[in-house]
């Protein structure tokens, strides 16, 4: 302790500099810690897999749906087709809701694997052991494999529970395993059980869908096996020429862009901008030391005088810099820690991995050995340097309009994505969310056996909400705008009837929701064509279809389609009443694909029901899933409890998710709001410490020319002259620093152009901007010692040695 006396009392005789330093450290160091910890999860970290980077996804792009994916006949046609290129091939239907019907039911997530997917990504159960092909069939009895959190929150870790038989959502499983704790989904969402998904017999049939069922595919390459030769290789068989259309490809990529998705992209811009805080920090803190050594030239000249060795002036300045850092660093964790769960907190949910992000001992790491590497360079770059004359003055000036070049290209970024932002939230999603809430709901076995009596739970459900005070519209629908989960058809399955198929089939793909009759009205969706459903229409013989305005261009140009039929594959008619206006369901920057509505119609057979037509496994209830979407002029929270309370009085063990639909068009601008804020908070924190640095530099110019603006006011010089004199400094190198930066930023958003929504990113007036608003700045930032020169005493400034 004795001998770190001698350096407080140094740092502590200028308590300004010490503590600006420190704050600046810590600002840089926890800035690049809490971005690092987000980015390092997304793109460095390695996947829980073995040999991860010989996983890839593969595909085709579907419009409405994240990730790519493939039906199962055309998964049947690349699996026979795969040798060669793949060491291994499997798939996944998905993850649904389900429901654990013990004594105390609870709602769970069920994924649908096939029998090869565990040991394709090269996971082995903790527990018990992974699916046999004769339990990956349809008519198998079920069996599953169950979560490490459920297993010890349910079962409390419980081994015995292997062979036990649980009910899921009413049908008997055999629990035959448990995954391990780092076991993740492809797509990183949660799966309470895991089961298989009866494709394992299933054959390839020419001109045919399979059982009509989307798959996700993912594959291991063989070995010296690159994506590009898979996809050369593979896409002939995955991919049918009818299907070709614009946004429509085959795709074969690695996991961790799989995973990452289009918010790679964001996470390296990201990584970016918390390297140039990290430089801009290092250019501010050399400034201030050399500003320093400039203050203390007597005080070394002497002690140089005195005999000391410059390896000791040089322990002296480490000593300094390693403290001053090592507290910036100290800080700089608080800081980050505080930086982080602020990321966290209005992080959206589709950021991959961001709710796993911690300043763990990787991050603290990356702490640990920077602050020595940063001082000993502040310390080597101080003591190797002189520290007057004309070299020093251009190296700190240099640094100065290097901040102001690397500040200007992170503002100009930064208002692009911000004008990107302001621009994709004035698009008219084309419904009307103020006054609409939407409640998710879920009806299965023991308690609803068959379609009959989940039909008649919403039905009582929705004629007890009509009666509410303030209700003006309740529907129904099995999907809801504007994202998660809906029906589609590939377009080449339809066709206008009487109307000769010749030529290549229609491409795409074409969504669809069963809805009931008040479902426009709820969501205020404008019948521009024909009119709505009505209650007639939910009794009647005919299969009526409401299509959106968007589908009924393609289908029948200028003709008018009311009236018209269409037909699918298996000979249904679809007689077209109505033309609705487009709903903007895949993202508020995307055209609106085709889509048609069909009426929920009352089941009368307890056999019949979408869910049993499609499978018999437990998580296809789809006719016991519902979407209730009720407008009211009440306020929302009296709205959303009364739906609660509603659904309680006829069936208090049926859960209800609550959301209004503004919450739900939030998302479409989530990501991009995400990304908009944190550049920004980078920006405006570049600019701040560009600022500081400008006013190093001028404040350092004042002191050195002390003696000479001294001797130009006492031949006659005035305040005003000096002040121009200060304020042509700052001109020269910020001017300067804005055409370096405007040069950088003109190569840097060309590699932006995905992240921005109807802004050209080649935008001279707001580079202009950019560029006027750091000049700004920059003459600011000198005022202080701009005055204070022009205050100086002529004849002080003489007697100085």
């Amino acid at each position: 302790m004795r001998k770190m006396r001698p350096l407080l009392r140094t740092l502590l005789r200028n308590p300004s500099f010490s503590l600006t330093t420190v704050l600046i450290i810590a600002v840089g160091l926890g800035s690049t810690a809490a971005v690092f910890s987000v980015v390092d999860r997304l793109l460095f970290r390695s996947l829980p897999y073995p040999q991860s980077d010989q996983i890839v996804s593969l595909g085709i792009t579907i419009p409405w749906v994240e990730g790519e994916m493939l039906f199962s006949n055309d998964y049947f046609h690349l699996r026979d087709h795969q040798k060669g290129v793949f060491s291994a091939l499997t798939s996944w239907t998905g993850i649904a809701d389900c429901d654990l019907s013990e004594l105390n039911p609870q709602r769970l997530s069920c994924a649908q694997v096939a029998s090869n997917f565990l040991p394709a990504l090269g996971i082995t159960p903790l527990l018990g052991r992974n699916f046999t092909p004769d339990e990956d069939r349809m008519d198998a009895p079920q069996v599953a494999l169950v979560s490490y959190g459920l297993w010890m929150s349910r079962f409390g870790g419980n081994p015995g529970i292997i062979g036990d038989t649980v009910r899921i959502n009413g049908l008997p499983t055999r629990m035959i395993g448990v995954l391990p704790p780092s076991f993740e989904l492809p797509n990183l969402a949660r799966a309470d059980f895991v089961i298989p998904q009866g494709l394992a017999f299933g054959h390839y049939q020419p001109n045919q869908q399979g059982d009509g069922r989307a798959v996700r595919v993912f594959a291991r390459l063989e070995p010296g096996v690159s994506a590009a030769r898979a996809l050369a290789v593979s896409s002939q068989y995955m991919f049918d020429p009818h299907m070709k259309a614009p946004g429509l490809h085959a795709v074969v990529r690695s996991l961790r862009d799989y995973q990452a998705g289009d918010v790679k992209l964001a996470a390296w811009l990201l990584f970016g901008a918390t390297l140039a805080i990290l430089l801009i920090v290092g250019a501010n803190v050399t400034n201030l030391l050399l500003a320093r050594a400039v203050a203390r030239q007597r005080e070394l000249a002497v002690r140089i005088a005195l005999g000391a060795a410059r390896n000791h002036i040089l322990r002296q300045n480490f000593t300094e810099s390693l403290f001053l850092t090592f507290i910036g660093a100290l800080l700089g964790i608080g800081f980050a820690f505080a930086l982080l769960q602020i990321f966290k907190s209005v992080a959206p949910a589709a950021i991959p991995r961001i709710q796993q992000a911690a300043l763990d001992g990787r991050v603290l790491l990356l702490l640990v050995v920077s602050t020595p590497i940063l001082a000993a360079a502040f310390a080597l770059l101080i003591t190797g340097s002189p520290i007057t004359g004309n070299s020093t003055t251009r190296f700190r000036r240099l640094l100065t309009t290097a901040q102001i070049a690397i500040s200007l290209v992170l503002l100009s970024i930064s208002g692009l994505l911000i004008k990107s932002l302001s621009n994709l939230q004035s698009v008219a999603p084309g419904i009307s969310a103020e006054g609409v809430t939407t409640a998710e709901i879920a009806v299965g076995p023991p308690r609803y056996p068959n379609a009959v009596s989940r039909q008649q739970f919403f039905e009582t459900l929705s004629a007890r909400l009509r009666n509410l005070p303030g209700v003006n519209a309740v529907a129904l629908s099995d999907t809801a705008p504007p994202i998660g989960f809906v029906h589609t058809r590939p377009a080449r399955t339809l066709h206008v009837a009487g109307r000769p198929v010749t030529g290549p089939m229609p491409p795409g793909i074409v969504a669809w929701r069963a809805v009931s009759p008040d479902y426009f009205k709820a969501l205020s969706i404008p019948i521009l064509e024909g009119r709505g459903f009505s209650l007639q229409d939910r009794i009647g013989q005919d299969n009526p279809v409401i299509i959106n305005q968007s589908w009924a261009r393609q289908l029948f140009g200028k003709q008018d389609p009311v009236g018209q039929t269409i037909a699918l594959m298996d000979h249904t008619l679809l007689t077209v009443v109505g033309v609705a206006a487009d709903v903007k369901n895949n993202g508020l920057a995307q055209p609106s694909d085709p889509e048609y509505y069909t009426i929920r119609k009352p089941v009368t057979d307890p056999d019949e029901g979408v869910g049993v037509r499609l499978a018999s496994r437990a998580v296809h209830w789809y006719d016991g899933e519902a979407f209730v979407i009720v407008r009211s002029s009440a306020r929302p929270a009296a709205i959303a409890a009364a739906i609660c309370k509603t659904t309680a009085a006829i069936d208090p063990t049926v859960p209800v998710a609550i959301a209004s639909m503004q919450e739900r068009l939030a998302t479409l601008s989530e990501r991009p709001r995400f990304t908009t804020l944190l550049l920004s908070f980078f920006a405006l924190v570049g600019v701040a410490l560009a600022a500081a640095g400008l006013y190093g530099l001028i404040s350092f110019i004042v002191i050195q020319r002390t003696r000479e603006i001294g001797i130009r006011m006492a031949v006659g010089a005035t305040p005003l002259q000096v002040g121009t004199l200060m304020l042509k400094h700052t001109l020269y190198w910020s001017l300067s620093g804005v055409l370096i930066g405007s040069i950088m930023t003109a190569i840097i958003v060309r590699w932006l152009r995905s992240l921005v929504f109807e802004v050209p990113v080649e935008n001279p007036m707001l580079f202009g901007l950019a560029g006027s608003l750091m000049i700004a700045v920059a003459i600011a930032a000198t005022l202080i010692p701009s005055l204070r020169a022009v205050k100086i005493d002529p004849i002080a400034a003489l007697r100085q040695n």
